[in-house]
């Protein structure tokens, strides 16, 4: 392959000169340093291999799949039904971007939607949530191609693709029933949920994330402390994102849920927050922890600067339900937490019920049942089973 190219070039000194828009002129002007002559033409000659791959493509080297999911959601927006945008941005800020974020378009290959692929399964998720997501991601590759923003056929041929994903499909048939994000789990012992250090560990992972994203340590110390009060309290996502200060009687220990956030339109934080029913519609009082009241004390004073409302979106993200999403599950990895954020919840639900001998709060059950809002009683018996009565001695 010949180096010779008006819009790169080799100078002394083994520095590599190029626009990186792959022709003169076009893009930024750029320059790389070297150690040695055959490394500046190894990198000139991938510049090349480039400009060959993407010839006619509407894309610079550098662009990744950060840039070209923003770019879809901004095209996309308001032009397909909510629900299912609200999909694919959970798709996108769930796994696509930490998974392959930083991916360079021009190097994408079947390989990149593996890699999604094989996260998915490593999470144990759902099978919804993994076609899901692999859709999402393809969907968007679809329309990134017909506007030569990628390659046609990005990931390979279609027989290569569908085998490779079945075989991946196959795990998660036959996967244990640890997945959470539905929270339809039954049968959770005492000894499988979070300890309360390991809620503090994720609630640290979450507020440090969050605090490089938004360049602000407030901002950070305040999506933390949602972590632990969510785990005090058992509320959903939406519901701890619809929470505002004058639903939370702090004299009393309780929180009155009576809307959630609706996660089906976009709210960027500005103006009136969309809201709708709690699940199944039913309003209820939560029976707040006391090892949460500082948390919740710390909230509602942030909230006197955002019209009451405890954790408003930051960066004007537009789907809060989906975003918050994706910074859990990064923070999760992060914090070695294997498990959903929904489990969260089931931290709440289990020491709620479990006995006070054990380190539980030795809840009524009935309460337990009317704070975690659960249709019947037979609910909340059988999806925590506590440690039983012979394990801690004489009963008095």
């Amino acid at each position: 392959m010949s180096l010779i190219s008006d819009w790169f070039s080799i100078t002394a000194g083994n520095r590599v000169v190029f626009w990186d828009g792959h022709a003169k002129g076009v893009g930024t002007r750029t320059f790389r340093r070297f150690k040695s002559l055959a490394e500046a033409q190894a990198f000139a000659a991938t510049l090349q291999n480039d400009a060959a791959r993407t010839a006619g493509m509407t894309i610079r080297r550098g662009t990744t799949w950060r840039d070209l999911c923003e770019a879809w959601v901004t095209a996309t927006d308001g032009k397909i039904a909510e629900g299912t945008m609200l999909r694919r941005l959970s798709g996108i800020n769930a796994w696509i971007l930490p998974t392959v974020g930083e991916t360079l378009v021009v190097d994408t290959t079947l390989a990149t939607l593996i890699a999604l692929a094989d996260k998915l399964a490593a999470a144990n998720t759902g099978i919804s949530n993994f076609n899901a997501a692999v859709q999402t991601m393809s969907v968007i590759a679809e329309w990134a191609a017909a506007r030569n923003a990628l390659p046609q056929a990005p990931f390979g041929a279609v027989e290569a693709r569908q085998r490779a994903l079945k075989k991946l499909r196959a795990q998660l048939n036959y996967s244990s029933k640890t997945v959470a994000d539905e929270g339809t789990e039954t049968g959770i012992t005492w000894d499988q949920v979070p300890t309360w250090v390991e809620v503090v560990c994720l609630s640290e992972a979450v507020a440090n994330r969050a605090a490089r994203r938004a360049n602000s340590r407030a901002v950070g110390e305040r999506y933390g402390r949602a972590v632990r009060i969510a785990a005090g309290t058992g509320v959903r996502l939406c519901e701890l994102l619809g929470l505002t200060s004058d639903r939370i009687d702090l004299a009393n220990g309780i929180i009155r849920i009576d809307r959630q956030l609706d996660r089906y339109k976009a709210w960027d934080g500005t103006g009136d927050m969309p809201t709708a029913p709690p699940k199944y519609g039913r309003k209820r009082n939560i029976v707040v922890w006391a090892k949460v009241r500082a948390d919740l004390e710390a909230a509602i004073a942030d909230a006197a600067s955002s019209n009451g409302i405890l954790f408003p979106p930051s960066n004007a993200q537009r789907w809060w339900p989906a975003a918050w999403g994706g910074l859990l599950l990064s923070a999760r990895a992060d914090a070695g937490w294997e498990l959903p954020g929904h489990w969260l919840r089931h931290h709440y639900g289990s020491f709620s019920l479990a006995s006070r001998e054990v380190g539980g709060m030795g809840l009524p059950a009935a309460e337990v049942q009317h704070s975690l809002g659960h249709k019947n009683l037979t609910t909340t018996l059988e999806t925590y089973i506590s440690p039983t009565r012979s394990q801690t001695g004489w009963a008095e």
